[in-house]
């Protein structure tokens, strides 16, 4: 069983914003919830600039919803459960952090390469969404319950390019959005952005997952924007080749390396400039 404890890292040992903590604390709900979020994102210095985020989404799946199960068939045999992460989990929130136009917009320039802005906003992102996971973890086991957030460093296996906690899937099972062609989570603000998970003792609401599917294609209507926006035309089989894409990632980073930039495993094209990038096209 994996520790409750697994948020609290060296890096982040920092004591939860107890005026934060007064101010939403009269209901612990999704508002809440978003409110410890917006307020992280406000707080963040970064160094790239302004304008990068849109209004964050929060949804929240039951621990027990029956889907859970299911990645272990759909995605990795030890895909974790909430129970697993916190014992006696009664909620799995999910939330997205969605980039701005302009982040979205200078993925654009170049057919093959990501643009320095998306590679330092992925990057950067990355940080940031655990950094916001910590918080929401942190504040809510200051209001006595068992909170946790779940790093990408902890779940994933570069070996067969999986991990045991997806999140993804878990994004769906939430109802913050429906899969598109482009294996991306679409949500009602589009697929450019971020996604991080927490779960928790505390019981909410859980969201009422989208009665339809959110991708053009998907939805029966003509869209083949991300299948032709892929540099190695990986979306147009049934079948995607992972590691394909993962050697993709690879020559993108050692093409950074060589320029002094920072050296990720970033690409974009196919989540960028489509249809449904800022928003739900249907």
């Amino acid at each position: 069983m994996i520790s409750h404890l697994l948020f609290r890292s060296n890096t982040f040992q920092q004591k939860p914003n107890h005026v934060l903590l007064k101010s939403y604390s009269s209901q612990l709900d999704l508002k809440y919830i978003k409110g410890i979020i917006k307020n992280e994102i406000a707080s963040y210095k970064s160094p790239i600039g302004d304008d990068l985020y849109r209004e964050p989404l929060v949804a929240v799946a039951s621990s027990h919803d029956p889907l859970f199960f299911k990645l272990k068939k759909i995605v990795h045999d030890k895909h974790l459960m909430p129970n697993d992460i916190v014992p006696h989990a009664k909620s799995v929130i999910s939330f997205f952090l969605p980039f701005s136009k302009k982040v979205n917009k200078s993925n654009k320039a170049d057919k093959i390469l990501p643009s320095e802005l998306w590679l330092k906003m992925y990057t950067e992102t990355n940080h940031l969404r655990e950094i916001i996971g910590i918080r929401v973890a942190q504040i809510l086991e200051a209001h006595n319950y068992r909170s946790s957030t779940i790093t990408r460093k902890q779940t994933f296996d570069e070996s067969t390019l999986t991990s045991q906690w997806s999140h993804k899937h878990v994004a769906y099972i939430a109802g913050l959005g429906t899969f598109g062609k482009n294996h991306q989570i679409i949500t009602k603000s589009g697929c450019v952005g971020r996604l991080q998970s927490v779960i928790t003792t505390l019981e909410l609401k859980p969201t009422k997952r989208p009665d339809h599917e959110y991708c053009l294609a998907k939805s029966g209507k003509e869209c083949t924007t991300c299948i032709r926006a892929c540099p190695n035309s990986l979306l147009n089989t049934s079948e995607f080749d992972k590691f394909a894409c993962y050697n993709r990632l690879r020559k993108n980073k050692l093409y950074f390396e060589k320029k002094g930039n920072l050296p990720k495993l970033v690409c974009g094209k196919c989540s960028t400039n489509l249809p449904c990038s800022l928003k739900n096209p249907i």
